[in-house]
């Protein structure tokens, strides 16, 4: 199920461009506002060694948002994963590889 309006504008999302390479973090932004979230900021990672993209979400996130950024973000990136994190309606969101 996609996940209501009123669901997506609660929750705050940063890309981080986990790799280095220029423009990966807008392209993630891109990816993510298109699906209707309002609240998405891009950045960059402490660290641009990424070989996946990770998904870290809080636990009171809905899981049918993390199953849709997670279908979404595969279309651009690979290999992506999630895993729980701590926070209130956070994602965060750390690049990787682009798909081939």
């Amino acid at each position: 199920a996609t996940p209501a309006a009123s669901v997506k504008s609660g929750i705050s999302i940063e890309i981080q461009n986990g790799t280095g390479t220029t423009g990966d973090a807008a392209l993630g932004k891109s990816v993510v506002t298109k699906l209707g979230y309002t609240k998405v900021t891009a950045g960059n990672a402490s660290t641009q060694n990424a070989t996946e993209t990770t998904i870290i979400y809080s636990t009171d996130v809905p899981l049918s948002v993390v199953e849709e950024l997670t279908t979404a973000l595969k279309g651009t990136f690979s290999p992506v994963k999630s895993q729980s994190g701590s926070g209130k309606m956070t994602i965060t969101v750390i690049t990787g590889p682009k798909a081939s």
